[in-house]
């Protein structure tokens, strides 16, 4: 590659790399919380995560999901979603 393409190149992706992670510090995560059918077990996690990612969408980014486990073979889901940019 030429060198007068190849500096160029390098300093952009440095600096790239800089940017992106100060734009994620301007996420908000904000609890929700949702009931859904089944038992927690041990798959009850990620069910939450399944559920709350199929109602919010992917761009929610959810995070730190837990289950508790109700009467009625339900479960309670709680988990952190993306609530400002």
């Amino acid at each position: 590659m030429n060198k007068s393409i190849l500096i160029p190149t390098l300093c952009l992706v440095l600096w790239l790399a800089l940017i992106s992670p100060s734009h994620s510090q301007g996420l908000k995560f904000c609890p929700v919380e949702l009931k859904i059918a089944g038992q927690c077990g041990s798959s009850g996690i990620y069910n939450c995560y399944i559920a709350v990612n199929a109602r919010y969408g992917a761009a929610a980014m959810t995070k730190d999901c837990s289950c508790q486990p109700l009467s009625n073979n339900e479960q309670d889901c709680k988990c952190l979603i993306v609530c400002q940019h």
